[in-house]
C-alpha cells in the first residue's frame, strides 16, 4: 500500500468534525480554525502537548487532501465501503 493510499484512510470529517456537505473553501477554512486550536495546545508539555502535535500533523494531511475540488473528490472515492 502506498503512502498516500495509508494517509486516505483516516476520515478526516469524522476526526475534527468537518461537514461533507461543505465547500471546499469552507473546509480549508475550518482547517485553519481548527489548526489555530491545536497549535495553542501544541505548546504545553506532557501528553497534551504530544496530542495536539499528533492533530497538527492529520490537519496538515487534511490540508493537502482538501486543497482542491479534485483531490478532495479522490480522498471522498477512497472513503466509499468496497
Amino acid at each position: 500500500m502506498s503512502d498516500l493510499q495509508q494517509e486516505t484512510t483516516i476520515d478526516y470529517y469524522q476526526e475534527f468534525g468537518f461537514k461533507r456537505k461543505e465547500s471546499t473553501d469552507q473546509l480549508r477554512q475550518d482547517i485553519e480554525r481548527v489548526r489555530r486550536q491545536w497549535r495553542q495546545l501544541a505548546v504545553l508539555s506532557g501528553n497534551k502537548g504530544a496530542e495536539a502535535s499528533e492533530k497538527l500533523s492529520l490537519l496538515a494531511d487534511a490540508a493537502l487532501v482538501f486543497q482542491d475540488d479534485a483531490s478532495r473528490e479522490a480522498y471522498d472515492q477512497t472513503l466509499l465501503p468496497q
